[in-house]
């Protein structure tokens, strides 16, 4: 990933992404497998799954890339303090785990699938894969394989306005938090603080 100096966020950032938007396409050879993820920082995991039939699945101590990507938005010039001596660009921010990947037995796949459940139903005491049909279940749970990928190095980078005088800052901020890209903003008001 094309990276200067300026826009490099720290490893910490990349996992609060992979929290927030925990949908990261999973790059491995030519392949390509977007998946949802669990990121724990202080195990320093992803882990996920895939259907059985996916390439994906068939990986198991593989170096792989998981990709993240955050809130992102046109700038338009008129947000500058001087918008007729400056151009469009687009502020974003991505995140890249580089790590390698194992398959994970039956059992921590059973514990993904509780865990994936409570982490991303809508509502308190909303679905448990334990309501439907235990024998159903055990078919469904073959067909899937779980994932995890040991995080060997995280690449976070925000281009968040950063090379531009503190004033354009704000104005992008605010900007972006009237136009209703309000996670773009708060993005930005990380950096500022």
């Amino acid at each position: 990933m094309y990276l200067p100096s300026m826009f490099r966020g720290e490893p910490a950032l990349g996992w609060q992404l992979a929290r927030e938007e925990s949908f990261g396409l999973l790059l491995f050879g030519d392949e390509v497998a977007p998946l949802p993820w669990l990121a724990d920082e202080a195990a320093g995991t992803l882990r996920g799954h895939a259907a059985a039939g996916n390439p994906a699945a068939a990986l198991d101590g593989a170096a792989v890339r998981v990709v993240f990507s955050g809130p992102h938005g046109y700038v338009t010039p008129r947000w500058y303090a001087e918008p007729r001596a400056q151009v469009p660009t687009w502020n974003y921010v991505v995140a890249q785990a580089h790590g390698t990947i194992r398959r994970l037995s039956e059992d921590a796949t059973r514990a993904l699938l509780r865990e994936s459940c409570a982490r991303f139903e809508p509502a308190e005491g909303g679905y448990d894969p334990s309501w439907i049909d235990p024998a159903l279940h055990d078919r469904l749970l073959r067909a899937i394989v779980g994932l995890e990928v040991t995080v060997e190095r995280m690449e976070v980078k925000l281009k968040l306005s950063q090379n531009r005088a503190p004033e354009d800052r704000r104005r992008v901020r605010e900007g972006f938090a009237a136009a209703g890209a309000a996670a773009l903003a708060a993005w930005m008001e990380r950096l500022a603080r």
